[in-house]
């Protein structure tokens, strides 16, 4: 019986390469997808279950958007309308009506926040992160508020700064907040509550309430 030719021997060889011994294929090529001409493709990296991405990549992503959501959306050539439509699409919740103005800023992520209907950001607002920050209705902020869910814990005197620990901040509807204002982690401002510039609120306050001073306490009682 006559050799087939030597080109066709060497086509049947590059044909058997793909079902080759599993002791000499390579770890990373999958012999059931040849690409034509006999070339094993690499293998496809499976995707975790679910096709959900891994924490970290969510942190990155968030991180990702509170920086634009500094840099872009916190730029002053936008109207304080498209600059709050700006944030919708980076992943803040924003109800109708709201008005952010320039410089506001994250030192986290964006999807944390939630802004209510009508509500009012003056320049130089400070967001904080890793825990909510919500805004009822018609709140409104002065320039230079911040509001800081994260802080740490005590320590020991060889290092005071202890664990990180944070806790959720909620604004009531109506809220006033004053120029340079701090609302720290695990408060609640009271609706219609009124606090005085440069105050640092630390705790809870009463609502239709005028609250000063460092911490903040109460100075008097308005009509409800």
């Amino acid at each position: 019986m006559r050799r087939p030719p030597r080109r066709l021997r060497r086509h049947r060889a590059r044909r058997r390469r793909p079902g080759a011994p599993r002791g000499l294929r390579r770890p990373d090529v999958d012999p059931r997808r040849a690409a034509p001409g006999g070339r094993a493709r690499p293998a496809q990296r499976r995707r975790p279950a679910g096709g959900r991405a891994q924490p970290g990549c969510r942190v990155v992503a968030g991180t990702v958007r509170g920086a634009l959501a500094s840099s872009l959306a916190g730029s002053p050539v936008w109207t304080p309308k498209t600059r709050a439509r700006l944030l919708r699409l980076l992943g803040v919740r924003v109800r109708g009506g709201a008005r952010v103005y320039p410089w506001i800023r994250f030192t986290g992520g964006v999807d944390h926040l939630e802004l209510g209907r009508g509500c009012f950001l003056n320049v130089n607002v400070t967001i904080g992160a890793n825990a909510a920050v919500v805004l009822g209705e018609r709140v409104h902020l002065g320039p230079g508020v911040s509001l800081l869910p994260t802080t740490h814990e005590l320590g020991g005197p060889d290092q005071r700064a202890g664990a990180v620990t944070s806790a959720p901040i909620t604004i009531g509807d109506g809220a006033w907040l004053g120029a340079g204002v701090t609302v720290l982690g695990g408060v609640t401002v009271g609706a219609g509550c009124v606090v005085a510039a440069g105050a640092v609120v630390s705790e809870d306050t009463e609502p239709d309430a005028v609250y000063g001073g460092l911490p903040a306490r109460l100075i008097r009682r308005l009509p409800g």
